[in-house]
């Protein structure tokens, strides 16, 4: 963060950064009204630390300018509320940090304030991007993996089925065949007992 800080002085122009008036930003809103405050105050802290002059009067009107500045933010894709808090809690940390301190007050950084939420939402853009596309890359390979087994199960039946199918057409063949035997074999039979009446027959009549 220091070096972002430091970098981001050497790049800045003879304007110094204020923030832009939004449209509609004169009317009060409550959303992050809470969030706004806590920043107000981690500022006035940070410049008190660093000696600089705090302008009195007129905190309302700041305070909503920040208010507006965390809105506005807040509404880019992937952040929201979570991001509110976030952004928050690390530019707290870095106005309080004592490198930062005394980095402002050897005049080595400029604004602090708007460079730091800057740096974190490129930050938090980055990081969700990049979690998305895990999760998403994830959801694709459970499809995957989903459908692999699907077509695996699908294929097992396939072949049970098939299995079944010429186990069932084995066995049919073998009783038509068991069938043909045991009728050969009974008019066999009846062959042989009909042949042993008439040598009977013969006999008798003899």
């Amino acid at each position: 963060m220091k070096t972002f800080l430091i970098e981001q002085e050497k790049r800045k122009n003879s304007k110094e950064e204020a923030p832009k008036q939004q449209p509609g930003s004169s009317q009060q809103s409550l959303r992050f009204a809470e969030e706004a405050l806590s920043l107000f105050r981690c500022a006035g802290k940070f410049a008190e630390d660093v000696g600089a002059e705090i302008e009195k009067g007129n905190e309302a009107q700041r305070n909503e300018n920040i208010r507006g500045e965390i809105e506005n933010a807040a509404n880019g894709s992937l952040r929201g509320e979570p991001w509110v808090k976030a952004a928050v809690a690390f530019t707290c940390q870095v106005l309080s940090d004592n490198a930062i301190i005394a980095l402002k007050k050897e005049g080595k950084i400029g604004t602090v304030f708007l460079p730091t939420l800057r740096f974190h939402i490129n930050a938090w853009d980055k990081i969700q991007a990049e979690k998305q596309r895990f999760e998403q890359g994830e959801e694709r390979r459970v499809a995957t993996e989903r459908a692999a087994e699907a077509a695996r199960v699908l294929l097992a039946k396939a072949s049970a089925i098939s299995r079944l199918i010429a186990a069932g057409g084995a066995f049919g063949l073998f009783m038509v065949l068991a069938l043909y035997l045991l009728g050969a074999k009974i008019e066999n039979d009846l062959r042989d007992i009909n042949e042993s009446i008439r040598t009977s027959a013969r006999l008798g009549a003899g």
